[in-house]
């Protein structure tokens, strides 16, 4: 934890976005290493890719099967989104009871960035973007 937080720091001298989108890279690296071992190599067969990702539990998420969920809504403040290969998603998702926490993790190509939602002047180069996902 204590690597974490100097590393974020260090990014932030130089810019506080910068630092902001680092430190949550990082802590979605963690989250991910929670997820089935199918999922996590699936995202890390490209040992570079960045995870951003608006994980606020508040879509209701579709039950598909073992370990897969349908996702569908508008999901705000993804920051780091411009820079990142895949993206985590909150929701919550009912298996024969009451809906609980989920997250999902999803392809960037698979979701629209809204490039209209983030329009601040102070940490404008976090990218905090809605995210936007369809079902066919």
């Amino acid at each position: 934890m204590a690597e974490h937080v100097r590393v974020a720091a260090k990014a932030a001298e130089g810019c506080v976005a910068a630092g902001w989108c680092v430190g949550l890279w990082s802590v979605h690296n963690w989250m991910l290493a929670h997820f089935s071992a199918s999922t996590q190599h699936a995202v890390w067969a490209d040992p570079r890719s960045l995870i951003s990702g608006s994980i606020v539990p508040k879509a209701l998420m579709t039950d598909d099967g073992p370990d897969h969920v349908l996702v569908e809504g508008r999901f705000g403040f993804a920051s780091g989104s411009d820079h990142a290969d895949w993206l985590l998603i909150g929701g919550r998702v009912s298996r024969g009871g009451p809906p609980e926490p989920a997250m999902g993790v999803v392809p960037r190509a698979d979701v629209v960035v809204d490039e209209n939602s983030w329009d601040v002047g102070g940490l404008r180069g976090s990218g905090s973007r809605d995210l936007v996902i369809e079902q066919p």
